[in-house]
């Protein structure tokens, strides 16, 4: 699926979801804290049941400590929420998506909504097929409905990482094409629409930004700045303030350049050794935890479900190897590409 495609069905959804919610007169932050509360409440049940076997805990306590897990967790989720609304902001400022704070947290909203229908239908039809218990397939989709808001907030935070590395990774050969326009006596302003021009990605784009401010009567200095903006690409930023100084101070713009782009070859270079041992301990990792635990686990159902005498009954096992490898998995991933330096 194309980037624009991908772009148009999730600003889609958000703002379908946000039309929802306004036309229902409701928050979306609201819903989110009702229905953390009732997961909460819920999950707190399981738990102080199995406390309650294991350690003797009066049962009449069970509910009481619920309904307390259930009152807490609304202000904390408050709180996220509020805290997240604020940092999403300026990310989806920087991201592709022309979508703001409220939509932001309806797709969040809307993706535990959908999740938690979808998955309650399937695994129930599991449950009919394979004659396990309802109760099983019910918390088996409240575990999903747990995790979708993370992957979707997740896939936000992807997208704005992937055109830092996609600046990131243009970058120095767009600068080096600039560079041998300006050696060649090219004016500053063409140099800059040539490389608007070209096939640079995420930096052809910046720069065609610049350029329309520029023909808009913006210097130039001041067009890449406002342009600048719109990526957290450091590399960019940093571009962009010698470009800024050196006109400014009336330096040698062409010997300013190549002294960054020196410093860009580099950086890069010390960034993709910092890089191959990240991966190296990120891939180790996520083969002990995505390889080798599933192994002894199926091991473990192989001589009949027993852990250190304890018999664990085989649909118990389902909800790790459906839901908690896989996300550790994605979350192992999503931590190594944001470590990427894209050079």
């Amino acid at each position: 699926m194309a980037d624009s495609e991908a772009k148009g069905i999730i600003e889609g959804f958000a703002k379908w979801w946000a039309g929802v919610f306004r036309n229902r007169h409701v928050e979306a932050g609201r819903v989110m804290e009702l229905g953390a509360a009732a997961g909460a409440f819920i999950l707190s049940i399981f738990i102080f049941l199995a406390l309650s076997v294991s350690f003797g805990l009066p049962v009449y306590l069970i509910p009481i400590f619920a309904l307390i897990v259930a009152f807490i967790t609304p202000r904390l989720v408050r709180k996220t929420v509020e805290r997240t609304q604020r940092n999403m902001a300026e990310l989806l400022l920087k991201s592709m998506y022309t979508i703001g704070p409220y939509e932001y947290v309806s797709l969040v909203m809307g993706a535990a909504l959908s999740a938690f229908v979808l998955s309650s239908f399937f695994f129930l039809s599991l449950s009919v097929i394979f004659n396990f218990p309802s109760l099983t397939a019910f918390l088996m989709a409240l575990a999903i409905t747990i995790i979708s808001p993370l992957i979707a907030h997740h896939y936000i935070v992807f997208t704005v990482q992937r055109r830092i590395r996609e600046v990131d990774v243009n970058l120095l050969d767009a600068l080096r094409h600039l560079l041998s326009e300006l050696s060649a006596g090219v004016p500053l302003a063409t140099a800059i629409e040539s490389i608007a021009n070209e096939d640079y990605g995420m930096v052809s784009e910046l720069f065609r930004e610049s350029t329309v401010l520029i023909k808009g009567g913006e210097d130039v200095d001041e067009a890449f700045r406002i342009t600048a903006e719109r990526t957290q690409s450091l590399q960019f930023q940093r571009f962009v303030a010698t470009l800024s100084y050196a006109t400014a101070s009336g330096a040698n713009i062409e010997g300013a350049l190549k002294a960054y782009i020196e410093e860009l070859t580099f950086t890069q270079a010390n960034e993709i050794s910092l890089y191959a041992n990240e991966a190296i301990r990120l891939s180790t990792f996520m083969v002990i935890v995505t390889g080798v635990i599933p192994g002894l686990l199926v091991f473990m159902i192989s001589q009949g479900s027993v852990i250190s005498s304890i018999r664990v009954p085989v649909i118990y096992l389902l909800p790790v190897y459906l839901i908690a490898f896989p996300l550790i998995k994605y979350l192992l991933t999503v931590r190594l590409v944001k470590s990427s330096p894209g050079v």
